[in-house]
């Protein structure tokens, strides 16, 4: 299986009703059976192809690991775009939003994802940010028009067929930043590799970008039964994917 599309489908397929993906929500837990998450991708697919970002830079998500986030790089990876994750801390924390303009002057995002808009507001509305579209989870108290999660989910008009299958080992999936405990962040391109094959050494970079490691680094060389969120962020250096069975 080539594309982390591939054993979504498998799996929606095989195990329907069992739960892919879940985070606690107040006193239980909101969970994501294979199949909602094979819908939910596919809409929020379209909607990302409704807005254009084909040709742009990664969609730089702000906030930490949650559903929505999971999903959110699923859908980009179904359609053929790429995601950056950028460590929370850096929108959430005034002193580090120099950190937070290096990554953004960087990749040059078409999209903005956070969970929650009032609580990233002071970011969003940082210079190098506030002309770049948002969608959030959470859009209420928003210091300036946002997309809701929840109108994204109704999907769109785009084929996101055809660019699903567009979407080779060589589609750039990632861009993950160290975390920038020396320096400025500095991201290394990840490309969903097959059998977890080293990547063209010549394939183009981001400028100062460190190569990610191939080992556990990726979502497309398994199969998994419950994918946990853990190091979904930044630092490439500790991305680690949890199979469970």
């Amino acid at each position: 299986m080539d594309r982390t599309s591939d054993w979504l489908h498998n799996w929606a397929e095989r195990t329907p009703d069992a739960v892919f993906i879940a985070q606690r929500s107040g006193t239980g837990w909101r969970e994501v059976t294979y199949a909602e998450a094979l819908q939910i991708t596919r809409n929020l697919a379209i909607w990302l192809l409704d807005q254009g970002l084909e040709g742009k830079g990664p969609i730089a998500i702000l906030s930490g690991n949650s559903v929505d986030h999971g999903l959110l790089s699923l859908a980009a990876q179904y359609a053929g775009l790429a995601t950056a994750p950028v460590a929370e801390q850096y929108s959430l924390i005034p002193g580090a939003h120099d950190r937070l303009v290096h990554v953004i002057e960087l990749i040059q995002p078409g999209l903005l994802f956070t969970d929650d808009a009032a609580r990233y507001g002071e970011a969003l509305m940082l210079p190098a940010l506030k002309e770049i579209p948002v969608l959030t989870s959470r859009p209420d108290g928003a210091p300036r028009p946002v997309a809701a999660m929840q109108d994204a989910l109704r999907g769109g008009a785009s084929d996101v067929d055809a660019a699903r299958a567009a979407v080779t080992p060589d589609t750039l999936g990632k861009v993950l930043f160290t975390s920038g405990s020396t320096s400025h962040p500095k991201g290394g391109d990840h490309y969903p590799p097959d059998d977890m094959r080293e990547p063209d050494p010549d394939r183009r970079r981001l400028s100062g970008a460190a190569r990610a490691p191939t080992e556990n680094s990726g979502l497309a060389a398994v199969e998994p039964r419950l994918w946990r969120l853990a190091q979904l962020q930044h630092d490439a250096r500790k991305w680690r994917r949890a199979v469970y069975r």
